[in-house]
């Protein structure tokens, strides 16, 4: 026991001689040789401003004014500013040359990280061999500023963080990070399209991947939970890890059971995603541009996005609504991506109580979109109760068929460049006639209103069957009498366009009665158009038209009696013709809408 108060001893005395020796020890007569080795470490000048030593049992050195040299290429002369770098470092294992950090201190870090036109960083130095590995426990910073700018694709982001706290274990150079916590962080990051704004209120990282985020990304408070894998794996994409995460924000929850790992150098994820509830409205109007009130917007496409997105992932949503309150269900959203490519096939939705199956091809490298989708085993019935809109129209049994490709940076770009066909149908149905005039009906059935002699004395008008049949070819949408709708008492063909490029529309409707019989009747709708903008487009008779329409109806009551009568209802088509018998609207109207369908343009 004597001899073991002996050696302690011994080991005091020693520890206070180094401690006196440090006390009276210049530490900045060694600046340069700092500075050289600084330099060639990194193959960047490196200049310090001032070198201090703090004394204790974990002796400190203290620089001041730090700067690294940028790449040559940088914007600034500066890649790396640091007013204070304080490292910590043991004493003892220091006598049997061992270099074990037990803090680095950084306060108000100013960094530059950069990628220039050619896609080099300036981050990356022109060194090679190894360095001594230096043991750290503790790394600290306050006041970050951290910049990022990349040449290649427009895109930057500005950082500051009040407190980072990482702990590591073992080399600094292996960044064994074990766990990470930081406070008041605040990411402004711009693209090509609407900036994002990120302020992470509190951000825990654990050991064994357990996450915890809460914060607010462009004003909508954001929480993130779940697991994802040890910091470690993180940083080093070495091996698979689960990405299993719960997020609340933007008014939806979202939980995701997915895998990443690195594919031919890019990471790729592979598993799902599930929201139960998403509510358009939370998210704004969505529908139109920005301060233009144009329908399609202008904002560009995420193509960067997909452009650095390899996955395959199946998205289930359980019930969307849309800002209109139309409720669509059961969707799924099959997802593969690489190399710039994206395909969701097949997709499919309920909605109105039927179904919608889908499949879109997006290709980032000429920015091109496709999409086929069906639609089946649903009615106008229920589409216009989805649409919340009453009982305005019952049965119509509905189908539609999309074919359609463009190319572009915006949505509006593609719909300027689309090709391909969209074809409607609907089978026989009761329209209420009070319905056919209130804001919001379709344009169609202002017409049927505008034309309809018997709206004021039939509650409903009885549809035999309908179709829309529009051909395109860049970005203009064509029918040709391939817009029909089939009444019990007169049938409507439309013939024109819809110019997506400009949004606008012009088409022009022509009616007869239901026997075929043309007269007042027809002279009135040949006047008929819908034009003006795609948003809100106008109804108008043309006041020539309707001076011949009005004539021909005059003559016709000009004879009296039952006669004129007779002479009206024959002019409209509803009695029967002298030698035949009644005739329906069934047998033209399944012509009519037949070969509406079958009309391809040219």
């Amino acid at each position: 026991m004597k001899a073991l108060k002996i050696a302690a001893a011994a080991v005091a005395v020693i520890v206070v001689g180094i401690v006196i020796v440090l006390m009276t020890f210049d530490v900045s007569q060694y600046k340069g040789t700092i500075e050289a080795q600084a330099k060639a470490a990194t193959g960047r000048e490196v200049t310090i401003g001032d070198i201090d030593l703090a004394v204790s049992l974990t002796p400190a050195i203290v620089l001041t004014d730090v700067k690294v040299a940028n790449a040559a290429w940088g914007s600034r002369p500066d890649m790396v500013i640091l007013p204070r770098l304080e490292v910590h470092t043991q004493l003892i294992p220091l006598l049997f040359g061992t270099i074990n950090l037990t803090e680095i201190a950084v306060a108000n870090p100013d960094i530059l990280l950069e990628i220039d036109k050619q896609g080099r960083g300036n981050w990356e130095f022109d060194v090679e061999g190894e360095s001594t590995p230096v043991n750290v426990s503790d790394v600290s910073v306050s006041g970050l500023k951290l910049g990022y700018r990349d040449a290649q694709s427009g895109g930057s982001a500005d950082v500051a963080a009040k407190a980072i706290a990482v702990a590591i274990s073992g080399a600094l150079q292996d960044m064994n990070i074990t766990s990470l916590a930081t406070s008041g962080v605040t990411v402004a990051y711009k693209t090509t399209g609407e900036p994002l704004a990120v302020a992470i209120e509190t951000l825990t990282l654990a050991q064994d991947g357990k996450i915890n985020m809460a914060g607010k990304v462009s004003g909508e408070d954001v929480k993130v939970g779940g697991t994802l894998a040890p910091i470690a794996v993180l940083i080093g994409m070495d091996k698979a890890f689960p990405a299993k995460l719960e997020v609340e924000g933007f008014g939806l929850k979202a939980t995701s059971d997915v895998m990443v790992e690195m594919v031919k150098g890019r990471p790729f994820a592979k598993g799902t995603i599930s929201i139960p509830e998403i509510d358009l409205a939370k998210f704004g109007s969505g529908s139109q541009a920005k301060g233009d009130g144009r329908m399609f917007s202008a904002d560009p496409l995420p193509w960067d996005g997909i452009s650095g997105t390899d996955a395959d992932l199946t998205i289930s949503i359980g019930k969307l609504t849309t800002t209109s309150g139309t409720a669509v269900t059961d969707i799924k959203v099959p997802v593969k991506a690489a190399a710039g490519r994206l395909n969701a096939a097949p997709i499919s939705l309920v909605v109105a109580g039927g179904t919608i199956g889908a499949d879109v091809a997006l290709n980032a490298g000429d920015k091109s979109v496709a999409m086929k989708a069906q639609g089946k085993g649903f009615s106008a019935e229920g589409l216009a109760k989805a649409l919340n809109k009453g009982d305005m129209i019952t049965q119509g049994p509905l189908d539609i068929n999309v074919n359609v490709r463009g190319a572009g940076a915006s949505v509006r770009d593609v719909m300027a460049s689309l090709d391909g066909s969209v074809i409607a149908g609907m089978g026989e149905s009761r329209i209420r006639n009070d319905a056919l005039s209130v804001p919001g009906a379709a344009a169609i059935l202002q017409v049927l209103n505008t034309v309809n002699p018997f709206g004021n004395q039939d509650p409903y008008t009885v549809a035999r069957c309908g179709v829309a049949n529009f051909q395109i070819v860049d970005g203009v949408a064509e029918t040709n009498q391939a817009v029909v709708l089939m009444t019990d008492k007169m049938s409507l063909t439309s013939s024109g366009q819809i110019d997506l490029r400009n949004e606008r529309i012009d088409l022009n409707v022509r009616t007869q009665g239901a026997s075929g019989i043309t007269g007042g009747i027809g002279q009135l709708a040949q006047a008929v158009k819908v034009t003006g903008a795609l948003s809100s487009p106008s109804v108008a008779i043309d006041q020539t038209g309707v001076v011949k329409g009005v004539a021909g109806l005059g003559s016709a009551l000009a004879k009296g009696g039952s006669g004129g009568l007779g002479s009206l209802g024959a002019l409209f088509g509803l009695g029967p013709k002298t030698g035949s018998s009644a005739t329906t609207a069934a047998a033209p109207g399944g012509d009519l809408c037949q070969k509406a369908r079958a009309w391809r343009k040219g």
